[in-house]
Formats: C-alpha cells, structure tokens, sequence
C-alpha cells in the first residue's frame, strides 16, 4: 500500500484509561502515524467479579479483541498496550 501512513495499535481498557488513552493516541499521530485505538476492557461496569466471571469476561475481551485487530487495516502495525 504505496502512500499510507505507517500505523500503531493502542491497546486500552477504555472504560478506566480512556483520558490517557486518547492522549497517547494524539502523541503517535504527531509523529505521523495512524493510530487505532483497541479496547480491551472487561465492561464489568465497575462491580466486582468472581473468578469464573472475570475469566468469562477475559475471554470476551480476548476474542472481541482479536476480531477488531483482525478486521483492521493496521493488523501488522507495532502495538502499545495501556492497562
């Protein structure tokens, strides 16, 4: 793909990094590079899970995850990961 900006993925747990998140995402692009920002929260909607609900939830947000870096056009650009 002759002309396309090289890009990053920014992987995130948006429902509690989203500020810093987008902040990073605004530092990669004024270096010149697209960013794609993933969110990888669990979406526990701030309650506390059990074992077995969070293993649940860590296997949505694996598969919700790898779906969006799939479909993506940034699939084999580097990654930074923000917990």
């Amino acid at each position: 793909m002759t002309g396309t900006k090289p890009a990053a993925l920014l992987f995130a747990t948006l429902d509690t990094k989203a500020a810093e998140a987008g902040f990073l995402a605004q530092r990669i692009e004024s270096h010149g590079l697209r960013c794609k920002v993933v969110d990888i929260a669990l979406h526990g909607g701030g309650t506390e899970l059990s074992g077995r609900e969070k293993l649940a939830a860590m296997q949505q947000a694996s598969a919700r995850t790898l779906s969006e870096v799939e479909c993506s056009a940034v699939r084999d650009a580097p990654a930074v990961a923000v917990g």
